[in-house]
């Protein structure tokens, strides 16, 4: 089974959610992963408090499920997806190409908008450092030109397989983290790095934000302590 079919097949049914769970608890024992799955927390990605208007940003979209299930219970939100992976875009385009609230780009999403290469291994796809002719050239989007929107941004979900670190890291930097009033995070493992750079963001999250729930290495949600003016 190709972790892409696996991938899916756990994202469309708890039951074999539950048994992945059940799964990870007797080959790794008791971790936020097992719990994850083993519960069946999967419905907390979408216990957002999120106002009728507004921008959710969605940073690899990939098949654009999140979105079409964050639009049901949300039919007036503008959505603006970025997936980089043209087989990926396609599916998440025939999905949601006719709703006029949901934009989507092909194009990953970086800190200062560079090519990369990316390795495509469906939603562990990755940047990969080491130029290869197997690899993808990805043209990305600035995270800080994303951020500059007129409409306030209710929600930034960021599943980017390590390339989260710099994002937030440039937007912590400058300031303009906290222009969104939630933020739904999957934080990867990926280098030697990823523990100390995963620390060091929770600490600047905890001044502007109030962690919702945590799985670590799973999902993440954080919701702004309070309300600031986007003029």
């Amino acid at each position: 089974m190709s972790p892409e079919f696996k991938d899916g097949l756990l994202e469309r049914f708890g039951l074999l959610r539950r048994f992945y769970g059940l799964k990870l608890l007797f080959t790794v024992g008791k971790t936020d992963a097992t719990n994850w799955f083993l519960h069946d927390r999967h419905e907390l990605k979408y216990s957002l408090d999120l106002a009728e208007e507004g921008i959710v940003i969605d940073i690899g979209a990939y098949k654009g499920n999140f979105t079409l299930n964050l639009l049901r219970k949300n039919p007036k939100l503008t959505f603006l997806l970025y997936e980089p992976i043209l087989e990926y875009y396609n599916v998440a385009k025939d999905k949601l190409g006719d709703q006029r609230n949901v934009i989507i780009n092909q194009k990953g999403v970086s800190s200062d908008g560079r090519k990369i290469q990316l390795l495509d291994e469906g939603l562990r796809s990755r940047q990969i450092v080491s130029p290869s002719k197997e690899n993808l050239e990805i043209h990305t989007h600035s995270i800080l030109a994303i951020f500059e929107v007129d409409s306030r941004i209710e929600l930034l979900k960021m599943n980017i397989e390590g390339m989260e670190y710099e994002c937030l890291e440039i937007l912590i930097t400058n300031d303009k983290l906290k222009l969104a009033k939630n933020l739904l995070i999957q934080f990867h493992n990926f280098e030697n790095t990823s523990e100390d750079r995963y620390m060091a963001i929770r600490d600047k999250l905890n001044v502007e934000y109030d962690c919702v729930f945590s799985y670590k290495w799973i999902w993440e949600l954080w919701k702004r302590k309070t309300e600031i003016s986007t003029m």
